[in-house]
């Protein structure tokens, strides 16, 4: 609400309460017809048309990013939307975590049944990225990135410092908290759920130890989704897609959000993370078979001064720099 108040990039008549839904009054919204101006000016353009190129919706938007200020989605556009053709920024921003010795573009040119954009293939970031097959068993016909079967946030792919080429999938997060995790849905749901990832879950060199989590255990938030993209994931490497040697899970948090940390999942996973000292990464990591294929980037990273991202969003979103979490090594 200060930078609203603030700020120089809004007009004028951006700066009063708007509705979110149907919440009228809201300080912490734009007015619904000043959306895209959730968008900082040196996201707004490449955000706005790579998603519409891939047709990636926006989330709480009605043809355009939402207005709410705390949007993850928006967050997330505003950080790595800039960079699409900055390889050097982000290794800046992403080598905190992982080992990059290049970032690359990205590559992405033809996939079965995969929504693709012409930026897919030359960007160096893409955003809302499901992979170039229906590995998760998700899709029914051509797939909507981004809604109705799993995405990651965004995706890189690099060398490393070891040669070899990687595919990191980005889970982005900002004020979000699971108190419950529950999932919506039928007992017909469930076994769709069961059904879908059952086979990837039970393989023989699956990503996710099954001697310390069962199946069922996993379908309650954010559990839920760390899963799946763990699993999607190790779907790209299996197949070499993109021609990655290896692929990783990064979650970009902030460690100033202790309620995200504190989600408990399903009643097991609160006896794992309990083991595992109650924090959400470290507890999802001693489930992993291999945890490095987890990083962990906190968010106040980006509003540092050496950070990559611009001025305004580190006076947007330096409230971000409250964290005092290490980042993952």
């Amino acid at each position: 609400m200060r930078w609203k108040a603030n700020t120089g990039v809004l007009p004028e008549a951006a700066r009063i309460a708007g509705r979110y839904r149907q919440w009228p009054g809201l300080p912490f919204c734009l007015p619904p017809e000043f959306a895209e101006h959730n968008l900082l000016p040196d996201a707004r353009r490449v955000a706005l048309e790579r998603f519409a190129a891939a047709g990636i919706p926006w989330h709480d938007g009605h043809g355009g990013p939402s207005n709410h200020l705390l949007s993850s989605q928006v967050q997330c556009a505003n950080a790595l939307a800039p960079l699409v053709d900055n390889p050097q920024a982000l290794a800046a921003m992403l080598g905190a975590v992982l080992p990059i010795a290049e970032v690359l573009p990205f590559g992405a040119t033809s996939g079965e049944r995969a929504r693709l954009s012409p930026f897919d293939a030359t960007d160096h970031v893409v955003f809302e990225w499901q992979g170039l097959r229906n590995h998760l068993n998700e899709w029914n016909g051509v797939p909507v990135r981004g809604s109705q079967a799993t995405s990651s946030d965004a995706a890189i792919r690099y060398r490393t410092t070891d040669g070899a080429i990687e595919v990191a999938l980005i889970e982005w997060k900002y004020t979000e908290r699971y108190p419950t995790g529950a999932l919506s849905g039928s007992a017909t749901s469930h076994a769709t759920r069961v059904a879908r990832y059952s086979a990837l879950f039970d393989a023989v060199g699956s990503p996710i130890d099954q001697q310390r989590i069962k199946l069922d255990d996993l379908f309650a938030e954010p559990v839920y989704q760390l899963a799946r993209l763990a699993l999607l994931a190790d779907q790209i490497e299996l197949t070499a897609e993109l021609g990655a040697d290896r692929s990783r899970v990064v979650y970009v948090a902030p460690r100033a959000n202790h309620a995200l940390w504190a989600s408990p999942g399903s009643p097991a996973f609160q006896v794992v993370a309990a083991r595992a000292g109650g924090a959400l990464d470290v507890a999802w990591k001693s489930v992993l078979r291999d945890p490095c294929r987890f990083v962990v980037l906190d968010s106040a990273y980006l509003v540092a001064p050496t950070a990559p991202t611009s001025s305004e969003f580190k006076a947007r979103y330096g409230h971000l720099g409250a964290s005092s979490g290490p980042l993952d090594q």
